[in-house]
């Protein structure tokens, strides 16, 4: 396109000419008057492309409110322009702009986060998220009778070296309010929920949160240690401290979603700043871990005790046998219990469970959990909240990603063995396929990834992946001329690919055919002159061959 946008909303610092437009841009009002008959999606975007920042006021302007060039894809998404249409309007809409040098500037968003990780029913690990906006925060849009809130969360899991083993994002395009439902909310928390697979680990969790109606964006983070699993000795898991538990009746369930704080038929109210009013009350909810299941009758053995704490002291006690609690053999056991605070002063104070082995004495604590919290005379606005659904935790799909994860963190042998499980389901499976091939490469067996992969060329003949994957087992294999057959495929793939050209120049050159090697590498310094590396062996070649 003849301009094109750099960042977002700013003062111009420096402004080109601009190029010759190929379309004839459009006026200023009739840019308006054009977005503002279509959907929200696309009104939004309106005054970010106006050069007065928008508003009919403000014509003539000498500041550019420009976004960046996401803003374009909002244009491009939007659901209510046809390919063609969407193509002419933005080529019209940035005809003729000039190339701006701008700053970005954002205010900061205040808001309060949970993560809290679990085990599911079928015994893999899954970590909640809950992040609390408060009213004051949560900037909304309005498109004639209706409210809009337009948030993309993204995230980042990181292992303990500081590689990241997992990135996501959620946008969040969809949350519409009438005036009715708005009123009752507007002076509320907001809650954002989501539910999400790991695997076991000491990992860092980081997280921006973008309001894309107000521009402003927040960061926060959160540390999740995960013990392998099963368990070497028992070990009480993540504690959450909860304003209400609500049974999720027959009629309700979901068949195929799972929400976020949601166990089983239980859905949990988290609490992200763990403030509770005296009068309400609090719920424990939390996971026992043994290291062999443990049945019923075992469990008459453990006594659990809930102690309440306020300036050293111990309070409130509730004990109960787990006896209780345990109707069959379990590895994993999830409780709640419902502790009363009425007659508790405000102010802090902490929880203390312990799950005690009464066959000697008095008891030995076997597992422990501690969270602190507050207590308030007056109860804080209940949140409005955003849940985020998955699929059910027996889908295939998680194999996958788990084997992903164990990949990204270096344990070959855990992804191995759960790409395994995914091709035995699914042997036609070609991400598990070339993930495998990929493991092979790293564990250098190179004869049994040329053996996998291929079969899978057949089928796929001109798959990048696969060309690149293969070429490079006969590479470390020093067998080049095999090398050679699959990286020419791969170059008529990618023919201005300069990585491409020159593993091709390193493998002509140790074919000794140094004219070719030479003029690999002069083409990939035309494609990118700024490889000094390559130039260096450029050079080399050059006065080897004199």
């Amino acid at each position: 396109m003849p301009g094109r946008i750099i960042a977002v909303e700013a003062e111009v610092s420096g402004v080109e000419a601009p190029p010759t437009p190929e379309v004839q841009p459009l006026d200023e009002e009739t840019q308006f008057e054009f977005l503002s008959k279509l959907g929200y999606d696309i009104a939004h975007a309106a005054w970010s492309y106006l050069p007065s920042s928008g508003g009919f006021g403000t014509f003539g302007s000498s500041a550019a409110g420009m976004e960046s060039e996401q803003m374009i894809g909002d244009i491009w998404r939007a659901r209510n322009l046809e390919e063609e249409s969407r193509k002419d309007y933005v080529d019209a809409t940035l005809a003729g702009k000039a190339e701006v040098e701008v700053e970005v500037y954002f205010r900061t968003m205040t808001i309060g986060n949970l993560v809290r990780w679990f085990a599911s029913p079928t015994g893999n690990v899954f970590y909640d998220i809950a992040l609390e906006i408060e009213p004051e925060d949560l900037q909304v849009g309005k498109y004639e009778d209706q409210y809009f809130i337009n948030l993309d969360l993204s995230g980042t899991v990181k292992d303990e070296e500081d590689n990241v083993i997992d990135a996501f994002s959620y946008g969040l395009e969809d949350i519409y309010l009438d005036e009715t439902k708005f009123e009752q909310i507007r002076y509320r928390p907001m809650m954002l929920m989501f539910r999400r697979a790991l695997i076991p680990g000491n990992f860092h969790l980081d997280l921006v949160l973008r309001n894309n109606v107000s521009k402003e964006i927040a960061t926060t983070s959160a540390e999740l240690v995960i013990p392998a699993l099963p368990a070497e000795v028992p070990f009480m898991g993540n504690l959450y401290l909860v304003r209400k538990i609500t049974r999720i009746s027959e009629g309700d369930k979901s068949s195929q979603r799972i929400k976020a704080f949601q166990f089983e038929d239980l859905a949990i109210s988290p609490s992200v700043d763990n403030i509770f009013p005296r009068e309400e009350g609090m719920i424990a909810f939390y996971q026992i871990f043994f290291s062999e299941e443990i049945t019923p009758q075992q469990a008459s053995n453990y006594l659990l005790s809930y102690e309440i704490s306020q300036r050293g002291k111990v309070v409130s006690r509730v004990e109960e046998s787990l006896a209780e609690l345990v109707s069959s053999n379990a590895l994993v056991i999830t409780l709640y219990q419902r502790l009363n605070l009425e007659k508790l002063r405000a102010g802090k104070a902490s929880l203390d469970i312990f799950l005690k082995n009464m066959t000697t004495g008095e008891g030995v604590v076997e597992a422990y959990a501690r969270a602190d919290f507050e207590l308030v005379s007056q109860p804080e606005p209940e949140c409005w909240s955003y849940n985020q659904a998955i699929i059910p935790y027996d889908n295939p799909q998680y194999d996958y990603f788990r084997a992903k994860l164990y990949m990204n963190t270096g344990d070959y042998a855990y992804a191995e063995r759960g790409l395994k499980a995914v091709l035995s389901k699914n042997p036609d499976h070609l991400p598990a396929n070339l993930d495998y091939c990929r493991l092979l490469f790293l564990a250098k067996r190179y004869d049994e990834l040329i053996e996998r992969a291929s079969p899978l060329l057949v089928s796929s003949p001109r798959h990048p992946a696969l060309l690149e994957l293969i070429g490079q087992a006969y590479l470390y294999k020093n067998d080049y001329q095999e090398a050679r057959r699959y990286y020419e495929r791969l170059r008529l793939e990618r023919p201005k690919y300069p990585p491409v050209l020159n593993i091709l120049s390193y493998i002509y050159y140790n074919l000794k055919q140094t004219e070719k090697a030479i003029q690999l590498l002069e083409e990939s310094l035309r494609l990118d002159p700024a490889q000094e590396e390559i130039q260096e062996r450029l050079k080399k070649i050059k006065s080897e061959s004199q």
